[in-house]
């Protein structure tokens, strides 16, 4: 029995850990890297830059919207920013708010939120994580949703995920 228990965890823990080095680190911009699972899809267009991965757990995404030229990016606007990014999602009808947390990533504030929302494909819920950061002149959404209930693995792809998030001055 602890044979099987050992060979079991073994085994979990030898897939995990390839899938964590398997992860292929992506350059989103000169400041800011973020790793994947595998190479995302990568969109741009004049007002957005995506990068998009999913599973038929999770979906991982990195939005990248420039800011106007014109804006001056004290900490006090930076925080703004921020806070507009979030009550922007928030007001979207059908989303909860669970959790709105400042954190910080290095030296940079990041707002990072917890919630449910209608999934777009269909009529049930789907909870998510969202972390918000100004880098450069450039405001970044870096997203987590879970397709499926959330679970251990996803859990797990999700904490990765953040935690790749690079943040250089």
């Amino acid at each position: 029995m602890k044979t099987a228990i050992l060979l079991l965890f073994l085994l979990i823990n030898s897939f995990f850990g390839k899938s964590e080095q398997s992860w292929i680190n992506t350059r989103i911009s000169s400041t800011v890297t973020v790793s994947f699972p595998s190479k995302p899809e990568h969109q741009w267009s004049k007002k957005e830059t995506l990068y998009a991965y999913a599973t038929d757990q999770v979906s991982l995404t990195v939005s990248v919207k420039a800011l106007s030229e014109h804006l001056e990016l004290t900490p006090n606007n930076q925080r703004s920013i921020l806070e507009g990014a979030v009550h922007g999602f928030s007001k979207n009808q059908g989303t909860v708010l669970y959790s709105n947390t400042d954190i910080i990533l290095g030296t940079t504030p990041v707002k990072e939120i917890h919630f449910q929302v209608k999934h777009p494909m269909h009529t049930s819920c789907t909870t998510g994580y969202t972390r918000y950061f100004v880098s450069g002149r450039a405001l970044y959404t870096i997203q987590c949703f879970f397709l499926v209930m959330k679970n251990e693995q996803g859990e797990q792809v999700k904490n990765l995920f953040f935690n790749s998030i690079n943040i250089s001055m």
